[in-house]
């Protein structure tokens, strides 16, 4: 909010800035506009505005003066430390959707209606047979490395530049996968060159994709009352998920009590934890096509269902109990293997 009240009072003293001698007026509407904004985004809620909520009130400032949101200086490549560029107006993703009203249209409240009903996951009962939950396995493949982050200690995301390309997805019923689809998504900023060569996803493989505001609702429509599957999906995949909508002006909930995680959930079996790769191999399970979102997504959901096997599980609750479990293991101090352990000298 600080760097909000500094803009307002930027905005305030440009004219005499600039040397112009328009009016205040419109200005002083702005902000107005602006302030009734954060109001009703706080409405019944408390502490700092969210991630996507000042996106939202970025684009409707932008929107007003888009002198000061100039395009950034195009970069030999995208900036490696940029995670409030979409703050700052520099991101273009966000500068196309402002130019086109997106943040002032209805489609934003719809998206966040479909964000906040994930949360409905979590009241499934634990007792739920696993048989009777519907799982979304999902994986993810993006334009680069930078997903942003979230700083726990000031409980703020930070979005990062890169955006996503492809969403992948495997839905099971009763343990069998019943539908499964890849969604490619057009960026708006450039794609690495070492992504395109893992991936195969380049700029002309993309050209006739949907931008991801096309494609936001429908995989949100995916996740509704299923519990969601991935490989390190609570630590990498959700941040993803929370940068790219929040980009959108969107806010995603957390990832607790709504993900099962392969990566966290192989402590049990691998003492620091292993790659979808080798868990594939290790439960015996078909191999396919490595950083593909459709194939990493099936991969993950088949590898689920053999570990809850292997330990036993039988509702949801031991599923989460075992994840808990396994975070647990993941924090504990390894202690090196014997062969690593310096031989008492013989007295």
């Amino acid at each position: 909010m600080a760097r909000l009240r500094l803009l307002v009072a930027f905005l305030l003293l440009l004219p005499a800035v600039a040397g112009r001698a328009e009016p205040v007026a419109e200005r002083r509407a702005a902000i107005a506009e602006a302030r009734a904004l954060v109001a009703r985004l706080r409405a019944g809620g408390r502490g700092p505005l969210k991630p996507g909520q000042l996106v939202q009130v970025r684009a409707l400032l932008s929107g007003a003066h888009p002198e000061l949101f100039k395009p950034a200086a195009a970069p030999a490549g995208n900036p490696p430390d940029s995670r409030d560029a979409s703050y700052r107006g520099a991101h273009p993703m966000f500068q196309r959707l402002a130019r086109a009203g997106f943040y002032r249209s209805a489609k934003v409240g719809e998206l966040q209606r479909l964000a906040d009903s994930l949360r409905t996951t979590r009241a499934l009962a634990p007792s739920t047979p696993l048989g009777q939950v519907e799982l979304l396995a999902f994986d993810l493949e993006a334009s680069g490395g930078s997903k942003g982050r979230f700083d726990a200690k000031k409980g703020k995301l930070h979005l990062g530049w890169d955006e996503l390309t492809q969403f992948g997805y495997t839905i099971y019923r009763g343990g069998v996968a019943v539908r499964s689809g890849t969604i490619d998504i057009r960026p708006d900023v450039a794609i690495a060159p070492v992504v395109q060569r893992i991936t195969g996803l380049s700029p002309q493989k993309l050209a006739n994709a949907a931008r991801f505001e096309e494609v936001a609702a429908q995989i949100l429509g995916l996740m509704q009352g299923r519990v969601l599957v991935g490989q390190g999906a609570i630590k990498n995949d959700w941040g993803w998920l929370q940068s790219n909508f929040a980009r959108l002006g969107v806010d995603l909930p957390g990832p607790r009590g709504l993900i099962l995680d392969t990566h966290v959930l192989s402590y049990h079996s691998f003492p620091q934890g292993t790659g979808l790769k080798k868990l594939v191999a290790h439960y015996g399970l078909e191999r396919g096509k490595n950083h593909n979102a459709g194939y990493d997504a099936e991969a993950a959901g088949a590898v689920l269902h053999s570990m809850l096997r292997e330990r036993g599980a039988v509702t949801l609750g031991d599923a989460f109990r075992l994840q808990a479990q396994a975070q647990e293991l993941m924090h504990k101090p390894q202690q090196p293997p014997p062969s690593a352990q310096q031989p008492q000298p013989s007295l």
